[in-house]
């Protein structure tokens, strides 16, 4: 592969990217509810007593856990963030008023709970 072809493709690559955080630019978190939660983290998914909590929020379509920033994503169950390097989806549970943290893989973290 020549180098004028390698600099196209890295340049179709970067508008592209470009494209895409321009589309997402302003997308609210709308299935993900602003406010004050608790995190919960499980050892082995839910249980009666989680490992540790913390303080976590959501402001517009930010993530603030345990001091550190993650932009939600909006998806029909609630969201997807990616904190610490760790990708992870938030699915509303209407009935704790609140989301289940999982793991892309499904593997269930923890829960942030309504305050």
């Amino acid at each position: 592969m020549n180098a004028k072809t390698t600099a196209a493709k890295i340049a179709l690559v970067t508008i592209g990217a470009a494209v895409a955080v321009t589309g997402l630019a302003g997308t609210a978190s709308a299935d993900v509810t602003e406010g004050s939660y608790t995190a919960k983290k499980f050892l082995l998914g839910p249980t009666v007593y989680p490992l540790f909590t913390a303080e976590a929020n959501v402001v517009g379509d930010q993530l603030i856990i345990g001091g550190l920033t993650a932009t939600i994503t909006p998806t029909e169950t609630g969201g997807t963030a990616v904190v610490a390097g760790q990708e992870i989806t938030l699915t509303e549970v209407p009935s704790v008023g609140g989301y289940v943290i999982n793991t892309r893989s499904g593997v269930t973290l923890g829960q942030l709970d309504a305050r």
